[in-house]
């Protein structure tokens, strides 16, 4: 949350802090079902495996967002691209 609020723009921090409340719900409604699903499927490793490959595969990207945005923000407060 803290990211979302540092990171936004003024007039879209509302509509992103909701996008944020609302993926999380959505995640806490379908990860039980989805990793029962994966326990079914391959045991006990395979839910924690799935969680630690999504994980892995999505590091770089945030990694990059989060990079371009305190870029952008640097060029917000010094009026000139860095």
């Amino acid at each position: 949350m803290a990211l979302v609020v540092a990171y936004s723009a003024k007039e879209d921090r509302d509509r992103n802090i909701g996008y944020l409340e609302a993926f999380t719900g959505l995640g806490f409604l379908t990860g039980p079902l989805v990793g029962s699903i994966m326990y079914n499927i391959g045991g006990y490793m395979m839910p924690f495996a799935a969680c630690g490959i999504l994980y892995t595969i999505s590091f770089p990207f945030v990694c990059y967002s989060l990079i371009m945005a305190r870029r952008r923000r640097i060029e917000q407060f010094l009026g000139s691209p860095v």
